[in-house]
């Protein structure tokens, strides 16, 4: 039998301090998921961090065998309560936390690719959430535990917890929430990818995401930086944390599926000034819209209205100074 929920004392209470995780007849599993965010200032990363909680994430309870026991959500303060019954004698299970916001006004998943090679030697490739996990031991005669999760700031396959995969998926978060509060539209599937490559972080659209074999149904947002991938050199600048990047490309999101873009796309640096217009009004849309979500000094007070384009079907205010 699966039982799974979040009890909150009062619904929409991510600000207060009345959580309350009740079993109703059940055992019940309640914790705080964190993860370690890196800080950085306009001269770059400070070498400081924070932990901050991972909102609206997906939470998993397993028992022996993985059988799934319950299924749960991190409210905003990355709390979560997951119920189920349980017969029999004590067990170990395990608390599980995926890369996938579970609320209906938001629809963004953070995972990876790997390679699966058939009969004929060829290699497909298959998308896999992330997903982290901590194990818990059941005692006779208690039904209420505590299991906290903390992630670290690892790298992909690095044997740390990557904590930039939920610090992905919050920014955007973030940027969605944006957008929903402001238009009124709750934004289709985005996939992030982030795997331990080089080559730039950019945003493709689903019909050529699966092209490219992945199985990934809806647009994708490879989060790479991390050095040339012309030339294969490294720079040691991934971008995980790198938040603005990550909501450019989310940027380039809404625009396609909100608006007209037409930009062909291909590679592009700041001092190129030969390319089609089209992609310099995309690329400046979509640092634009990452500078109003975090509501910039800079470039807050410019109205979209006023430097809307032609091949924009129909311009959107996205915020008052926007």
């Amino acid at each position: 039998m699966l039982i799974g929920g979040v009890l909150l004392a009062g619904c929409g209470s991510a600000g207060r301090d009345d959580f309350a995780c009740q079993g109703l007849g059940g055992n019940t599993v309640s914790g705080t998921v964190r993860y370690q965010k890196k800080l950085y200032d306009q001269n770059g990363f400070t070498g400081k961090s924070i932990f901050l909680p991972a909102r609206f994430a997906t939470v998993q309870v397993f028992g022996p065998k993985q059988s799934e026991l319950a299924t749960a959500t991190t409210d905003g303060q990355g709390r979560y309560c997951a119920i189920y019954v349980k017969t029999g004698e004590p067990t170990e299970n395990r608390v599980s936390v995926v890369a996938r916001t579970n609320v209906p006004t938001l629809n963004i998943q953070v995972g990876f690719f790997f390679g699966v090679q058939l009969p004929d030697e060829s290699v497909v490739f298959r998308f896999t959430q992330y997903a982290f996990s901590k194990p818990f031991q059941e005692i006779a005669g208690e039904s209420a535990y505590t299991v906290d999760l903390e992630l670290g700031a690892g790298r992909p396959g690095s044997g740390s917890s990557p904590g930039g995969v939920l610090n992905i998926m919050d920014t955007l978060v973030t940027g969605s929430d944006f957008f929903r509060t402001v238009r009124g539209e709750v934004p289709p599937l985005v996939t992030a990818v982030w795997q331990d490559e080089i080559g730039g972080t950019f945003f493709i659209p689903e019909e050529q995401c699966v092209e490219a074999g992945t199985g990934v149904s809806g647009d994708c947002i490879f989060v790479r930086g991390d050095g040339d991938l012309i030339f294969g050199e490294s720079f040691g600048d991934r971008d995980e944390y790198d938040d603005d990047i990550i909501l450019h490309e989310y940027g380039h999101f809404i625009g396609h599926n909100f608006s007209a873009d037409t930009s062909p796309g291909g590679t592009h640096f700041l001092n190129d000034h030969t390319q089609d217009i089209r992609l310099s009004w995309s690329e400046g849309w979509a640092t634009f819209f990452s500078s109003c979500v975090y509501d910039s000094l800079i470039l807050s007070a410019i109205s979209l209205n006023s430097i809307a384009s032609s091949s924009i079907s129909s311009p959107v205010r996205m915020a008052r100074r926007c």
